[in-house]
Formats: C-alpha cells, sequence, structure tokens
C-alpha cells in the first residue's frame, strides 16, 4: 500500500513540474492587403458624392420597397381571397351533396310507403299450363 501511495505522489511531482516555455522569435512578417482603399476622401474632392446625391438614392430605395410591399400584399389578398373562394366552394358542395341523400332517402321512404299501401304483391292461384 506504501509503495501505491508513493508512487501517485511521484507521478503527481513529475506532472505538475513547471516546465520551460520555449520562447518563440516571431521572425517572419506578414503583411496585410485590405480588400478596400483606406485613403480618405475629401468631401471637397472630385471624387466625393454630395450629400443630396445619398439622400436620393435612398429615396428611390425606399420608395421601390414600398411598391414592392404593395405588391406582396396585393399577392398575399389574393391568395387569401382564392382561399376563402375555394372554402366556399367546398361547403357548398358539401351541402349539395346531403341535400341530395336526404332527397335520396326521402324517395326510398316514399316508395317503401307506397309499398306498403298497395300491400303484398297478388299471387296467381291459378295452375300453370
Amino acid at each position: 500500500m506504501k509503495k501505491i501511495i508513493l508512487t501517485i505522489i511521484g507521478v503527481t511531482t513529475l506532472s505538475c513540474s513547471k516546465k520551460q516555455e520555449i520562447a518563440q522569435e516571431s521572425s517572419v512578417t506578414e503583411t496585410t492587403v485590405l480588400p478596400y482603399d483606406t485613403t480618405a476622401i475629401d468631401s471637397f474632392a472630385p471624387g466625393a458624392n454630395p450629400g443630396n446625391v445619398i439622400i436620393n438614392r435612398v429615396a428611390v430605395d425606399s420608395s421601390a420597397l414600398a411598391k414592392n410591399d404593395e405588391q406582396k400584399t396585393a399577392t398575399k389578398i389574393k391568395k387569401e381571397e382564392a382561399d376563402k373562394k375555394a372554402k366556399i366552394d367546398d361547403e357548398t358542395k358539401k351541402k349539395e351533396d346531403e341535400r341530395k341523400k336526404a332527397e335520396e332517402g326521402e324517395k326510398k321512404k316514399k316508395a317503401d310507403q307506397q309499398k306498403r299501401e298497395l300491400g303484398p304483391p297478388v299471387q296467381n292461384t291459378e295452375p300453370a299450363q
């Protein structure tokens, strides 16, 4: 038992000892090229956009978005109306089927009632020749 305890203590002391850090030298210099231009453009320079052009562009974009939203809502309304019409058509078909079944049932009842009123069919009592 003492040997096991001593080995556990020995393993823990060896595994917990300080390791020497390896100094890494950054001898490789990397240059990064940015995918965009970082030079500032003066607002009075020839390449600068005046503020009203940007505002007009935003206004055109917003009007296009409004038209797109109107089209989406119009198609959504049309679809809802088509769904409602289909539901109504289905309901009317079901009602017609139920009405037809009820009429057929009434016809059968009338036919049975007429048969009962006439009584059993008269049998021919004459011998066959």
